[in-house]
């Protein structure tokens, strides 16, 4: 007689849309971050001080294997080292209570869409305060895309500790002028 080798069906509920890992030990400093949308997910690599990374996109023939895969991937990061870091909703809750910013990353920047600026406890040395509109690029040499990779930064901090945040802002006429932000977590 053959055993049936179905498994129970994956609940699609409980697989994240989005996961970030990174490692940062012997020397290595990496990001993987994995995204899923439907029949396919994509995983986007590279080391964190520099803004070219790689990037896979893998089609399944279902959203149950696409999320399967995604999971087994993420597995497989983990066994080597990687680090899972938080969850968006996580790393926004962060980002607002340390450095009174909430941020957008949906376009795959880090866009302020609310600064609650220096009267929320955040201190802010050497510059104006966030607008709405501005890019935060980097948190020091550490490139950032999503609001659980600035995040990953900026959660270990003592409080008091002061973070230097790159940042753009458009300008006009398609320019854009660049500035460092220096701030204290709270």
């Amino acid at each position: 007689m053959k055993k049936s080798s179905t498994q129970p069906a994956l609940d699609l509920s409980t697989v994240p849309k989005r996961v970030v890992l990174w490692v940062d030990a012997g020397g290595s400093n990496k990001v993987w971050v994995a995204e899923r949308d439907g029949c396919t997910w994509k995983a986007t690599w590279g080391k964190r001080d520099l803004e070219k990374r790689s990037q896979k996109v893998y089609e399944t023939a279902s959203e149950e294997k696409a999320a399967g895969a995604f999971l087994k991937a993420i597995a497989a990061k983990q066994a080597e080292g990687y680090r899972v870091g938080p969850s968006a909703q996580e790393a926004a809750g962060i980002l607002e209570q340390r450095l009174s910013l909430v941020l957008d990353d949906r376009t795959g920047r880090l866009v302020v869409t609310q600064a609650a600026g220096p009267s929320a406890g955040v201190r802010v040395i050497d510059s104006d305060w966030f607008e709405r509109g501005d890019v935060i690029r980097a948190i020091g040499r550490v490139v950032v895309f999503s609001v659980e990779e600035l995040a990953i930064e900026v959660a270990p901090l003592p409080s008091g500790q002061g973070i230097y945040l790159d940042a753009s802002r458009e300008i006009g006429n398609g320019l854009s002028e660049s500035t460092l932000v220096r701030v204290t977590a709270t």
